[in-house]
């Protein structure tokens, strides 16, 4: 009898053991995985395995009507308590409208938007936005279409304001459809330190008849813009480049994929302050199909590069995902298991742009088609743990 009551107790003693060390390996944790299936119930609960992030699901508020989802804006912290969100707002669809740039302020404080103000209005369908500050300079970069069916490329080019948006200097263009079939610019202006001189670049892309090409406008005081190093030229329909930087040398973008709708964000990375740049390559971001848009930043709090992404078709959703910038800068597939911030039932959630409010908040709006004649803004709040 005591001979058995001894080896029951080395049996008990050896499964607790086990079970010690298979909880501390993840083992139960991954059997309590919540799967897709699940998350689908509840789109605005977290599917990452990263518990530093806590999601704030954005506000039932929608903004604008533009009409189509490819009507993408910028948002820019111009003050201490509001912020700026500049983007197209038109008469009719996109492709067939009479589109200008409009200005939307949000003031932090109230947690509140203004109406909008008209920054720039033409004969041409004005719409998508990218840009950002330069000193005591905002600038705003955009493309200009005929108000026609066929929406032909014009040109483009930017404005600017030295008064935080409340008057803007003459429109200058850069690129016109005398060289190139179409371009468009995406993203924010990117600012690094070159043997002691600043250097600024803005991202775009577009097609020249022959084939399909990423590059950004370079300039050294932003008053003087010119075509710049190139990301991608090729075949493949790589586009809306969104840029930041870690350091003044390293360089990363994500790119969006419509070639043939093959779904995942891709990644480029340059080690010489964006002179050339690697061959674009698959991330873990993104599913097999769909098309996804996505927006970048380095966060310096965390040492973390962050990123949103739409989906304008199959998945319907507005993604976050985060990782060590480090890390992910060599690999592409380093990046945290996306988190929703947004879903609707329709195929359209697009075009992201954010800001960081504070050393934790970071504030984001993106597009959101309603109906087949209605694409809304809407907005949200991002928490990003500093542990």
């Amino acid at each position: 009898m005591n001979k058995l009551k001894k080896n029951l107790v080395i049996s008990a003693i050896t499964l607790i053991l086990l079970i010690s060390i298979l909880f501390n390996s993840g083992f139960f944790f991954t059997f309590n995985n919540k799967s897709s299936s699940d998350i689908a119930d509840n789109p605005f609960e977290s599917i990452s395995d990263d518990k530093k992030s806590m999601i704030i699901p954005p506000e039932s508020s929608p903004l604008i009507d533009t009409d189509s989802y490819d009507a993408f804006g910028l948002l820019i912290r111009e003050t201490n308590d509001s912020l700026s969100y500049y983007v197209r707002e038109g008469k009719g669809h996109v492709y067939n409208g009479e589109g200008r740039i409009v200005r939307w302020q949000y003031d932090l404080p109230s947690r509140s938007w203004t109406n909008y103000s008209i920054v720039y209005d033409d004969e041409y369908d004005s719409r998508n936005v990218g840009g950002g500050q330069i000193g005591d300079k905002t600038f705003l970069f955009f493309t200009r279409l005929e108000s026609s069916w066929d929406a032909t490329f014009q040109d483009m080019g930017y404005i600017f304001s030295e008064d935080n948006g409340q008057s803007w200097s003459e429109y200058k263009k850069i690129l016109s459809n005398e060289t190139v079939d179409f371009s468009s610019p995406y993203g924010g202006i990117v600012e690094i330190n070159k043997n002691y001189k600043k250097i600024y670049y803005l991202p775009y892309y577009g097609w020249n008849g022959k084939e399909h090409f990423v590059r950004m406008f370079v300039s050294s005081n932003g008053l003087e813009w010119k075509e710049g190093p190139i990301i991608y030229k090729g075949m493949k329909g790589f586009v809306e480049p969104t840029v930041t930087k870690i350091g003044d040398t390293n360089l990363i973008a994500l790119l969006r994929d419509d070639d043939q709708n093959k779904g995942y964000v891709l990644q480029t990375t340059s080690i010489n302050g964006g002179l050339t740049w690697a061959k674009p390559r698959e991330t873990n971001l993104g599913l097999e199909t769909g098309t996804k848009i996505p927006w970048i930043d380095f966060d310096k709090e965390t040492n973390k590069f962050i990123t949103l992404y739409g989906d304008r078709q199959e998945s319907s959703t507005l993604k976050f995902s985060h990782g060590d910038a480090q890390r992910i800068f060599y690999d592409s597939f380093a990046w945290s298991t996306p988190t929703i911030l947004d879903y609707h039932p329709r195929n359209c959630c697009g075009y992201p742009s954010f800001v960081k409010i504070n050393k934790t908040d970071y504030f984001y709006v993106h597009s959101k088609e309603m109906n087949d004649t209605d694409a809304d803004t809407w907005s949200g709040y991002l928490t990003l743990s500093l542990n």
